[in-house]
């Protein structure tokens, strides 16, 4: 086998190497020490969001289809949503009220007909399109 010339170079330099007698003197690093400013914690609901709804564009809305709180005498437990024709939600809670919602629906024509259980499901529904 060859011996380069480079390689006998640097097996004959590796022990001065070790003759050094001194060392790199490196400087401590300087700590940063950043506050963080104080943010007041926001309250939950409305107060939190109301310089953002100040940008949004205002629109005149129907009283009929708002939110609203609306006695509600039912035999349902609270915490159940309630269907019913008029095209609205009702989510019972307790002392005979319930929260108001309307919803849309869309034509019944196009609608599904027949038994609609979700008790299990195999990937086949006994449901069919009107005709």
């Amino acid at each position: 086998m060859r011996s380069s010339p480079a390689l006998a170079l640097l097996v004959g330099l590796t022990p001065l190497a070790a003759c050094q007698s001194q060392t790199a003197q490196v400087a401590q690093p300087i700590p940063i020490v950043a506050e963080l400013p104080a943010v007041p914690p926001l309250p939950p609901g409305p107060e939190r969001d109301a310089s953002w709804m100040k940008l949004a564009p205002k629109a005149a809305l129907d009283p009929a289809l708002a939110r609203a709180t609306v006695d509600f005498a039912t035999r349902e437990p609270v915490g159940t949503l309630v269907e019913t024709a008029e095209r609205r939600l009702y989510l019972v809670q307790p002392g005979g009220k319930a929260m108001r919602y309307p919803v849309s629906v869309g034509r019944v024509l196009h609608g599904p007909a027949g038994p609609r259980s979700t008790a299990s499901s195999n990937g086949r529904t006994g449901t069919r399109p009107r005709t």
